[in-house]
């Protein structure tokens, strides 16, 4: 079965509503943005408010790109789907009517498959540099990999630095058991050289 866009939006938005720290979180699927003409729609927007515990941000925004095998197959290569996903850093809040939270966080979600993690792995330097954000600028960015089956996700590089090597196989396998299942043999592979 092929994961889709969609089965990825539905998990985390049950997720969120399940186990957030957030008294109140709200979740906004295919959000429209258009910023002088730099037009877009992202997967998913999640605003969170009022912490129940600290030292949490008072509000916070993640706002989600998902790419699924589809997406990967008929992109023209990375290229084309880092320009997307910095289309939608740079004008999400610019061009839409939601408010620019305490604390941001961009998501580039991919669905766990053998080939979008060898695809990502072959091009890790594009997208650990897509990552990368300069010191003034107040938002993280985070690539990530889910499996709707798994509660958690795998983050693959944040803000510039590889982060999947640096765990255990047998922490991924417990932490993703269902993302591990489908993507063992690239994930050894990766973590085999970087060792």
């Amino acid at each position: 079965m092929t994961i889709t866009e969609d089965d990825l939006t539905n998990a985390v938005i049950k997720e969120e509503k399940e186990s957030s720290i957030y008294k109140q979180v709200h979740c906004y699927p295919e959000v429209h943005y258009n910023h002088y003409g730099t037009r877009g729609v992202v997967d998913l927007y999640r605003f969170y408010e009022d912490p129940s515990k600290p030292p949490f941000p008072k509000s916070k925004g993640i706002v989600t790109e998902f790419k699924s095998k589809a997406a990967i197959q008929n992109a023209t290569g990375a290229n084309e789907i880092i320009r997307q996903f910095n289309k939608m850093v740079e004008a999400f809040y610019k061009g839409s009517s939601h408010h620019v939270p305490e604390s941001v966080i961009y998501h580039l979600c991919f669905s766990a498959s053998n080939s979008i993690l060898q695809h990502i792995l072959d091009n890790k330097e594009m997208y650990a540099a897509a990552s990368a954000k300069s010191e003034k600028e107040k938002y993280d960015i985070m690539i990530l990999m889910r499996h709707p089956k798994d509660e958690k996700n795998i983050t693959i590089f944040r803000n510039g630095r590889e982060r999947l090597p640096s765990r255990s196989l047998n922490d991924i396998e417990n932490r993703c058991p269902s993302l591990f299942n489908k993507c063992t043999s690239v994930i050894r592979e990766w973590v085999k050289r970087t060792n």
